[in-house]
């Protein structure tokens, strides 16, 4: 899978652990007055998905919730998406375009339209997993999908 540099932010208690996936939603109005506002939220870009890849010894405690918050490594998450089946090939870098697609009870909605990934971003395609039974019989695919910076 692409290395990454880690991005340094501060996780709950509740949430510090390896694995732990969670979409940056922004910070409270009262965080941009934090000592640790710089760390904490301005390195995570808001509706992005990232994962904690590392877990430090330090903790801190947080101005807002009053509670300890530990220092954690997270990269932006791969994501699952649904494709066109001409762009589904491992490996290549395309240009992500979310599935226009009004049908909200099919079960793949959440993969054709994914949180996380918005239209226009470069991403690399890091697996094709499996053709997608689409109800408007679009020839689609699910793969997993990571951001890449532009070049």
């Amino acid at each position: 899978m692409s290395r990454r540099k880690p991005l340094i932010t501060f996780l709950s208690l509740e949430q510090a652990r390896e694995g732990f996936t969670f979409i940056h939603k922004g910070s409270a109005s009262k965080c941009a007055g934090c000592k640790y506002f710089a760390v904490c939220m301005k390195n995570l870009e808001i509706g992005r998905v990232y994962r904690a890849v590392r877990l430090r010894k330090k903790t801190v405690q947080c101005e807002l919730t009053g509670k300890d918050i530990v220092v954690a490594e997270v990269v932006e998450s791969v994501i699952e998406a649904g494709i066109p089946c001409q762009q589904a090939i491992e490996g290549a870098i395309i240009v992500f375009q979310k599935q226009e697609c009004s049908v909200e009870e099919c079960r793949n909605h959440a993969v054709c339209i994914p949180t996380g990934l918005v239209n226009g971003d470069r991403c690399k395609i890091m697996e094709v997993i499996a053709c997608l039974e689409c109800p408007r019989s679009f020839p689609l695919e699910k793969v997993v999908l990571l951001r890449v910076p532009a070049s």
